[in-house]
């Protein structure tokens, strides 16, 4: 998940961003007793097997990390380009 710098450090961010947001949201399900306990786990583990596959296709379409890395990513390269 280093879409956003390709450092570790924006990894790192980005992971715990994305798990505290899905802890957050499961933990307010089951304070205001919207859903049972069972639906939350079962809903957070769904959303893990689906984010395989999303991180898969966001790498088919923007190509290697280290090539973005490298050149400054597309905003930069285009912004150069212009």
């Amino acid at each position: 998940m280093a879409e956003f710098s390709g450092s570790y450090r924006g990894k790192v961010l980005a992971i715990g961003s994305v798990t505290a947001l899905a802890f957050n949201e499961a933990y307010s399900r089951e304070y205001l007793s919207k859903h049972w306990f069972t639906d939350i786990v079962s809903g957070l583990l769904y959303g893990a097997v689906l984010l395989g596959p999303f991180l898969v296709a966001v790498r088919l379409i923007a190509g290697p990390v280290s090539v973005h890395a490298r050149r400054g990513g597309p905003a930069l390269t285009a912004a150069m380009a212009a």
